[in-house]
C-alpha cells in the first residue's frame, strides 16, 4: 500500500497519495501541488523522503504535538497542525506492505473500537479515544457510530455521527483504514498496534437476519475544550477626497469690464462720428458669451467629478460596512456559540456533542449562565478621520462617524448571569415565566458543566 497523507480541513478529510520519489507540497496559493483554500493565515508543509522516511519542511505557524516546528523528521501517524483557527491539519501516513487485520462480523451484534483494551477492537495509538467507535448491527445492516471521540470518525470526506455501512466503505480512525467489506472489516494502520479480543457469541443473529440487540447506554468522555474566538478586525475608513469648491461667476468682474468699453466707444463715436460701436460691441458681447461658455463648462465637469466622487465614495462606504457587519456577525456567533440556548444545549445532549460538558473549574465563564440577550461593544478597532471646524458639510463630511457609531455595538450578545461570583439568585415574576426562566438555567447548568464538578439539589415544600 503506498504512502498518503491525510488533509483535514474543519470537520472534512481528503486523503493524497505521496510518491515517494517526488514528495508534496500543502499550502495555501498556486505554488503549491496541493492548494488550501483560501479564509486567513495558515502555515505550510512540504514533505520529501529520504533515508526511509519523510521529512517535513514547515513555514508559518505549524505546530506537531503542540510545539512550533520548521524541519523534522516525520513518524507514521504525525498530526502537523497549519491552523487551529481554521481546524486545518495534516497527517502523515507511511505504510508497510503488511496483509490487513480481517474481523468478521458474521454472528456479531457488536464490536467497539478503541484505543482500552477493553474494546473488542483496540487501536493502540494515541489520535484513537479509550472509547472511540463502534460497529453494531441494525435492522437496516451494519452501522459505524462516534463514541464522541476527540479526533472524531470519518467516512467519506466527512466526519460522522452515525453511518450506515456499504460494501466498499472506508471508516478513518487515527491513522488506521477500516474497510467494510464482504460482511467484515479489514484493518490497516501501524503493525503491531492492532489486537483483536472478540468474545465468543455462537448463535447471535446475523446483520438484517432478526431484531438487533437492544443499544446500551451511550457511553461518553468529555473532550478538550475548543473555545471559538472572533478575531479583533481593523477597520480604516478614509474620509472622502475634495474636489474643490463649486465654480462661480462675478458678474460685476464680467459687465464693468465690458460697460467701460461700451461707454468709451460711444464717447469716441459722439466726437469723431466715427464706426466704432459697430467693432466694439460685437467683440463686447463675444467676450460676455465666453466668459459665459466657460462658467457653464466649469460647472457641467464639476456634476460629472461630483457625481463621480459620490458613486466611489458610496461603494468604498459599502465595503467598509461588510467589514463591520462581518467583523459583528462573527463577533455574535462565537458568543452565542460559547452560551448557546437551552433549545441549543438540549441538543448537544441529545446528540452527545463534544461541546457537551465542556466547562471545568479553571474556565473563566464556569458557572456563568444565558439569562437574555443583550448588546456589548464591537470587539473591533475602528479608525475614523477627525472632523475639525468645517464652514459647510457635504452629505460626506461625517459618513465615517456615522458608520463606526452604526457598527458601535453589537446586538443579540447573551447575557451571563455568574453564579460563580454571585451564588445567590433570586427570580421574581410570573409563575410560569419563572419556572422557565428556572428551567432553563438548570438546562444550561447540566449541559456545560459535568457531574463531577456542579451538583444540583432541588428542595421542595412537604
Amino acid at each position: 500500500m503506498a504512502d498518503q497523507v491525510r488533509i483535514y480541513a474543519g470537520d472534512t478529510v481528503q486523503t493524497v497519495p505521496l510518491d515517494r520519489n517526488k514528495g508534496l507540497s500543502i499550502g495555501e496559493g498556486p505554488s503549491y501541488e496541493v492548494s488550501l483554500p483560501p479564509g486567513g493565515a495558515c502555515g505550510a508543509i512540504r514533505l520529501s523522503f529520504a533515508g526511509g522516511g519523510w521529512n517535513a519542511d514547515c513555514t508559518g505557524a505549524v505546530e506537531r504535538n503542540g510545539a512550533p516546528v520548521s524541519r523534522v523528521r516525520a513518524a507514521s501517524g504525525d498530526l502537523f497542525v497549519l491552523s487551529r483557527e481554521r481546524r486545518l491539519a495534516v497527517q502523515i501516513l507511511q505504510r508497510e506492505d503488511a496483509a490487513p487485520v480481517t474481523v468478521r462480523l458474521d454472528g456479531l451484534q457488536e464490536v467497539s473500537i478503541g484505543r482500552s483494551a477493553s474494546c473488542a477492537l483496540q487501536l493502540r495509538h494515541p489520535r484513537v479515544s479509550g472509547q472511540h467507535a463502534k460497529c453494531y448491527a441494525g435492522a437496516d445492516g451494519w452501522h459505524i457510530c462516534d463514541q464522541n471521540s476527540t479526533n472524531g470518525t470519518f467516512a467519506g470526506g466527512m466526519r460522522i455521527r452515525d453511518r450506515r455501512l456499504r460494501d466498499g466503505d472506508t471508516v478513518l480512525i487515527g491513522p488506521y483504514d477500516l474497510v467494510y467489506s464482504g460482511g467484515a472489516l479489514l484493518i490497516t494502520g501501524g503493525a503491531g498496534t492492532i489486537a483483536v479480543h472478540l468474545p465468543e457469541q455462537a448463535g447471535a443473529p446475523a446483520p438484517g437476519g432478526g431484531a438487533p440487540a437492544p443499544r446500551p447506554y451511550p457511553f461518553f468522555a468529555r473532550s478538550p475544550r475548543l473555545l471559538r474566538e472572533a478575531s479583533r478586525a481593523v477597520v480604516e475608513i478614509e474620509a472622502a477626497p475634495s474636489i474643490g469648491g463649486t465654480p462661480e461667476i462675478n458678474w460685476i468682474s464680467v459687465l464693468l469690464p465690458a460697460g467701460g468699453t461700451l461707454a468709451a466707444s460711444l464717447v469716441l463715436t459722439l466726437f469723431t462720428g466715427g464706426m466704432g460701436m459697430l467693432f466694439s460691441i460685437p467683440m463686447m458681447l463675444a467676450g460676455i458669451l465666453g466668459t459665459v461658455y466657460n462658467h457653464h463648462s466649469q460647472k457641467k465637469k464639476y456634476a460629472q467629478r461630483e457625481d463621480l466622487l459620490r458613486s466611489k465614495y458610496q461603494e468604498y462606504i459599502k465595503s467598509c460596512e461588510e467589514k463591520l457587519a462581518q467583523a459583528a456577525r462573527e463577533q455574535r456567533e462565537a458568543a452565542l456559540d460559547s452560551a448557546p440556548g437551552p433549545d441549543g444545549c438540549l441538543q448537544m445532549a441529545r446528540q452527545l456533542e463534544r461541546r457537551l460538558w465542556e466547562r471545568t473549574a479553571g474556565d473563566q465563564d464556569f458557572l456563568s449562565l444565558r439569562a437574555g440577550l443583550g448588546t456589548e461593544p464591537l470587539n473591533a478597532d475602528v479608525r475614523t478621520p477627525k472632523v475639525g471646524f468645517v464652514l459647510e458639510e457635504d452629505a460626506f463630511t461625517r459618513a465615517p462617524q456615522k458608520l463606526a457609531e452604526q457598527y458601535a455595538t453589537v446586538a443579540g450578545i447573551p447575557v451571563l448571569c455568574d453564579l460563580l461570583r454571585h451564588p445567590a439568585l433570586g427570580i421574581i415574576g410570573e409563575r410560569e415565566a419563572v419556572f422557565s426562566a428556572a428551567r432553563a438555567l438548570l438546562v444550561q447548568a447540566a449541559a456545560h458543566h459535568g457531574y463531577d464538578e456542579l451538583k444540583v439539589v432541588a428542595l421542595f415544600p412537604q
